[in-house]
């Protein structure tokens, strides 16, 4: 029996009907076969026809068609085709082995059935799979593993969904004209760029290109989310000097750390800038400076230290009372002599002071060895 080259488009089929008119004799059918399992094999009286989608002209008559794929039941059947007519056909293939479905969130991950590796990529198919308990382990680059035991049963497609992304987010940078992008002080190449995956939380950003000002930003990522950035650069520049009283003490702009002790940024695009200075055993300074094009700004960054023992605070340290703006005025004359008892306990605990402040305009400092107070 002679079968026709296969035809795999409507398109393609009518164009030959029209193009060869003898092509498709009255004694022709055609044949339009759809299955449940894509990748399906179709073979006519024994003759292997194609894969499931198929559209083929076929002679006309009875034929016995036959529809297989492993791990299924074959479907076999007798049609018959009347010449000069189509015969749509959608076959259901019944599943007998397991099968396994994988789907990961990210797309270089790498996927491992006991040990062995069986696909890469969003989707990942096992089918055949053998049956029984078996170790799943999902991989990819800069990522946790993902492991766990997967149970697969006769004439069931098991699906399992793995989320490797988790709490981490997506940044991505784009520019005009192309930059190269720094990430808390990691070079990711040039715009455009997507970096991923990144931990939530704040991040510093900063944009270099030839011939254009910098540009840093403090870029926040939040968990399972995607961040997007789009910068233009410009010509003009300026500068920053920061002077921070604290030789160690280490300087940020807009989130981005610029080094430690005196710090000189030339170059940056003209704006508003946030400036954070810290130190161990000290205050944060932060303030606000303006960046103007062609200008350099200089700021002196006096970090106050702790009145007490323990590690740096953002924003500034609890002050003891003694130093609130209000305590000595408060107390009175008339509360002299309960201050002198009360006031020296509680100002021989805060007595560490910095001897660079004054006292407060018009308010006698209180007398006594054991009582000091400073400026808030």
């Amino acid at each position: 029996m002679r079968i026709r080259p296969l035809l795999r488009t409507p398109f393609l089929l009518v164009l030959l009907l029209l193009a060869i008119p003898n092509l498709a004799q009255a004694q022709d059918a055609i044949l339009d076969l759809k299955a449940n399992v894509d990748g399906a094999l179709v073979f006519l009286d024994g003759e292997l026809l194609g894969a499931v989608p198929l559209l083929e002209i076929v002679p006309a008559g009875s034929h016995v068609l036959r529809v297989e794929r492993e791990a299924f039941t074959a479907y076999e059947d007798t049609i018959v085709l009347a010449p000069d007519t189509t015969l749509e056909l959608s076959v259901k293939l019944l599943r007998q082995a397991p099968g396994l479905e994988v789907r990961v969130d990210v797309d270089s991950a790498t996927v491992f059935l006991d040990g062995k590796q069986v696909g890469s990529g969003t989707r990942v198919l096992v089918d055949p799979a053998p049956a029984g308990v078996h170790e799943l382990r999902v991989s990819a680059p800069e990522f946790n593993d993902w492991t766990g035991k997967v149970t697969l049963r006769p004439g069931q497609l098991t699906p399992v969904e793995v989320a490797l992304r988790g709490s981490l987010g997506v940044l991505v940078v784009r520019s005009s004209p192309a930059a190269r992008v720094l990430v808390d002080g990691r070079d990711h190449g040039q715009t455009p760029v997507t970096i991923d995956p990144l931990p939530p939380g704040s991040h510093g950003l900063k944009l270099v290109a030839d011939g254009q000002s910098t540009v840093l930003q403090a870029v926040v990522i939040e968990p399972g989310k995607t961040a997007t950035v789009e910068v233009t650069l410009v010509p003009e520049g300026g500068a920053l000097e920061v002077r921070p009283s604290v030789a160690s003490a280490r300087v940020f702009l807009n989130g981005v750390d610029l080094g430690t002790g005196k710090v000189v940024q030339e170059g940056l695009k003209p704006g508003m800038y946030s400036l954070r200075v810290t130190a161990p055993g000290h205050a944060d300074f932060i303030k606000p400076v303006q960046v103007d094009a062609d200008g350099k700004a200089v700021v002196a960054a006096r970090l106050q230290a702790f009145d007490y023992d323990g590690g740096a605070l953002a924003g500034g340290s609890p002050r003891p009372v003694t130093q609130q703006p209000g305590f000595w005025v408060g107390i009175g004359a008339g509360a002299a002599a309960i201050a002198g008892g009360i006031i020296a306990g509680v100002a021989v605990a805060n007595s560490q002071v910095d001897p660079m402040r004054e006292p407060l305009p018009g308010v006698p400092a209180p007398t006594g060895a054991a009582v000091t107070y400073t400026l808030p």
